[in-house]
This record gives C-alpha cells, structure tokens and sequence, in this order.
C-alpha cells in the first residue's frame, strides 16, 4: 500500500516534469501508436485462430 503510494507520487513527478519540458505530447503519441499496435495485433490473432477451428 504505502510502496504504491510513493510510485505514484514519482508518477506525478514525472508527468509534471516532461509537462514542463513539452516531450509529454511525444510520448503520449507512442503511447497511443503502442497500444493500437497491440489492439491490432490481437484481433488478427483472434481471427487467425477462428479461421484455424
């Protein structure tokens, strides 16, 4: 409990810090690029193994 509060303070500390120096943005968008990559790539393994049975 008390070792996720301190992670989430860092957290805190981070974002305000790429805030400050404007490379939020920039990983926001890989972020973003990241997790559609995944969802894609997930729903083609879904379809791959629908087609297989």
């Amino acid at each position: 409990m008390n070792g996720i509060a301190i992670d989430e303070q860092l957290l805190v500390l981070i974002v305000k810090k790429l805030v400050r120096t404007g490379k939020m943005w920039m990983i926001l968008r890989h972020l973003i690029a990241v997790m559609l990559l995944y969802i894609v790539l997930l729903s083609l393994n879904k379809a791959y193994c629908n087609r297989q049975s």
